[in-house]
């Protein structure tokens, strides 16, 4: 038996034993997986929320750069690329209410961080224990009555009423 066959018949040796390797660990793998069958089955709630709630709204992104109405498909409306995009920014009000908003959730930011702090530094530093427990109380207690949202009810704002 000369050099070359020698080799020859040593790579497929291993060749086959990598491919032996590898069934091998995709089985284990399966084995494993099947012992661990109710951790998997836990997951799957977790993965159906991902699919639902981030992958499949992906497809409505295409609706930015179609003409869509509400008479017509998703498939059906007819497709104008960039257009909606230019025609906002070019809206002479497009800037202006970029600018109202990113005021509006500085303050927000500002005030919702900042106030807080204030508020429990400054009972914090109440030395009469009564009263400091009465001034929690009444901080706190607004979030137990009026736990509903503003903007559910907002029909109901005087803004919103139209003229009779």
């Amino acid at each position: 038996m000369g050099a070359t066959e020698k080799s020859r018949r040593i790579s497929t040796r291993r060749g086959r034993a990598r491919s032996e390797g590898n069934v091998h660990r995709v089985r284990s793998w399966f084995v494993q997986f099947g012992r661990q069958w109710q951790l998997q089955a836990m997951i799957l709630p977790g993965i159906i929320f991902m699919i639902v709630f981030n992958f499949i709204p992906i497809y409505g992104l295409v609706l930015a750069f179609k003409q869509y109405t509400v008479v017509d498909t998703i498939e059906d409306a007819p497709w104008v690329g960039w257009q909606n995009f230019e025609t906002i920014l070019k809206d002479q009000y497009f800037w202006q209410s970029v600018v109202n908003t990113l005021g509006i959730s500085f303050i927000k930011l500002t005030l919702g961080f900042l106030l807080p702090i204030v508020l429990a530094v400054m009972i914090y530093e109440i030395p009469w224990t009564p009263f400091k427990k009465i001034v929690q109380t009444l901080t706190y207690l607004p979030h137990f009555f009026f736990m509903d949202h503003p903007r559910r009810h907002a029909d109901q704002l005087a803004v919103n009423q139209r003229p009779s």
